[in-house]
C-alpha cells in the first residue's frame, strides 16, 4: 500500500502531469501542517523531531519523523 502523503505524487506521475519541485524554504512546522491536511497526526515530540502517524488501512499504520528545523535541508525533504 502507498502512504497517504505519497498518493498525490504517484497520481501526478501516472497521469504524466508535471510533478512540482521540492520546496527549499519549508520549515518543520509548515511541513507538519501540510501532512496534517493529508491525514497525518502528531504522535509525539522529542527535542527537535516530531513523529507523525497515518492510517494506511485498518491494520496498517505508517510512521514518519520530521525534524523541526528552519529550513529543512533539501536532502532531508527528498527522503521524506
Amino acid at each position: 500500500m502507498i502512504c497517504p502523503f505519497m498518493f498525490a505524487y504517484t497520481l501526478l506521475q501516472r497521469k504524466n502531469l508535471p510533478v512540482p519541485k521540492i520546496p527549499r524554504d519549508l520549515n518543520g512546522k509548515e511541513l507538519i501542517k501540510i501532512l496534517g491536511k493529508l491525514g497525518c497526526k502528531e504522535v509525539r515530540r522529542t527535542s527537535s523531531h516530531i513523529r507523525l502517524s497515518a492510517n494506511i488501512s485498518n491494520k496498517s499504520i505508517h510512521h514518519i519523523t520530521i525534524p523541526d528545523h528552519n529550513p529543512i535541508k533539501i536532502g532531508t525533504m527528498n527522503n521524506i
